[in-house]
């Protein structure tokens, strides 16, 4: 039995991909949710870091271990007629079906709808040097993008795009 065919059915493979889906759930979720919480950045490269490190220890986990109804025997423990490799491979795929299904509703919900998480970092960085609404005055203008729809911005293939935000 070549090396490849050994992984499989040892459900390491099957293995690796739950936990790379798993923890791509989790650094997603994460990033979500430290900012709200105010969480410094170093929290979210230790996060990364430890599921990085966590990738090895769980493959061979998988290569040694197996599990039964019993719970957790040594693969050589098992008699490869009575092994339930099956089963748990089974189970292994439904696994990652479901978490591939909550990645899939989260890509399709998109970014966050939230127009104040979205404008921050470019109203944050717009308003520093910018007085307050007590300091301005009735004669006050804005500068608003422009869009050019000339003639002669179609005639050059210019895109005519509106600006983001009408």
């Amino acid at each position: 039995m070549n090396f490849l065919a050994e992984l499989k059915r040892r459900n390491v493979i099957r293995m690796a991909g739950l936990y790379l889906v798993g923890a791509w759930l989790i650094v997603q979720v994460a990033d979500t949710l430290l900012p709200v919480f105010e969480a410094p950045e170093w929290v979210m490269k230790v996060l990364v870091g430890l599921l990085a490190l966590g990738f090895v220890p769980t493959l061979i986990f998988s290569w040694v271990f197996e599990l039964t109804p019993e719970g957790l025997k040594r693969e050589n423990e098992i008699d490869r007629s009575q092994s339930i490799s099956d089963v748990t491979a089974r189970r292994l795929d439904i696994a990652v079906i479901v978490l591939l299904l909550i990645v899939g509703a989260l890509m399709l919900r998109g970014p966050s709808t939230s127009t104040e998480s979205a404008a921050t970092p470019v109203a944050s960085a717009a308003m520093e040097g910018a007085p307050s609404e007590a300091q301005i005055s009735d004669k006050s203008i804005a500068v608003l993008p422009f869009a050019d729809f000339s003639p002669a911005a179609i005639r050059a293939g210019l895109p005519m795009a509106w600006p983001s935000g009408c």
